[in-house]
């Protein structure tokens, strides 16, 4: 349930040589990545608001850690 999510894009890490419609093509898919993630870490959040203290309790987290957690609005990493 606690899970690291890390978005990497390759062109940032080797410097963006990329020019004209390359890097203008490029931004469609940034931005369906971080949408994707962004989706993917509420359904988390959701999941993690759900569960009861024994499993809370399991992953060394407490009701007002979860709490703050999936309060938490979906743009907020």
């Amino acid at each position: 349930m606690n899970q690291l999510v890390i978005g990497i894009d390759a062109g940032r890490l080797e410097g963006d040589r990329r020019h004209g419609p390359a890097k203008a093509l490029d931004l469609p898919n940034r931005v369906m990545n971080r949408l994707v993630h962004a989706f993917r870490r509420q359904r988390q959040r959701s999941a993690l608001a759900q569960l009861d203290e024994h499993l809370l309790r399991d992953i060394g987290i407490s009701r007002e850690q979860a709490r703050a957690e999936s309060d938490k609005p979906i743009w907020r990493a």
